[in-house]
């Protein structure tokens, strides 16, 4: 039979073992750099490092040192995602409505990012991915610019991915914070 003090034991062991799966499991944050957006993908990494979770963006990954090694910018930026992509075991894409003035190309990165990850699923290379899709409210509606039906359909027929929508990126962290502990639940680590 089980002591009070060894039970307190056990809990403490497992509380442990939650905080260092969070430490050891990397989730890339996909989003758009554009204007004040890249500071929203910051604001949703930071709090959930706050909580312990190895979340990270691209630019995490480029060591600090902004030296690309004469390569341009634009395919810089490509080999960081792509090294997201690898490096991480769970993934959410926070997919912005366009806004007037912004670009008609607004999502195109995290969508193909998307789309990159789930090819590697499809082709076996990646396995056991965790995949979360947080889209701005608006960006489904079909009367406004949104996304297209190709884009649509990979969300729809996901079913095992979480897919959530917000207004503004606070709004985000809880659907975030539950993604990440299911994450590591169903990573099984």
């Amino acid at each position: 039979m089980l002591t009070p003090l060894s039970t307190i034991d056990i809990i403490n062991a497992r509380l442990a073992r939650l905080e260092s799966l969070k430490a050891q499991t990397p989730i890339g944050i996909y989003g758009s750099f554009y204007n004040n957006r890249k500071e929203d993908l910051i604001r949703l990494r930071d709090s959930l490092r706050k909580l312990g979770y190895n979340a990270r963006i691209s630019e995490d990954l480029d060591g600090g040192s902004g030296n690309i090694g004469g390569i341009s910018k634009s395919v810089w930026d490509r080999e960081l995602s792509e090294r997201l992509i690898n490096e991480s075991d769970a993934h959410i894409f926070v997919v912005p409505r366009r806004r007037e003035g912004e670009s008609d190309t607004l999502i195109q990165s995290v969508s193909m990012e998307l789309e990159r990850l789930n090819t590697l699923i499809e082709c076996g290379t990646k396995k056991n991915q965790q995949i979360a899709v947080f889209y701005e409210l608006g960006l489904m509606d079909l009367k406004e610019w949104g996304v297209g039906a190709v884009f649509r359909g990979l969300i729809d027929r996901s079913q095992s991915w979480t897919v959530g929508e917000f207004e503004r990126i606070n709004d985000l962290l809880p659907q975030a914070r539950s993604f990440c502990f299911d994450a590591l639940y169903r990573l099984g680590r």
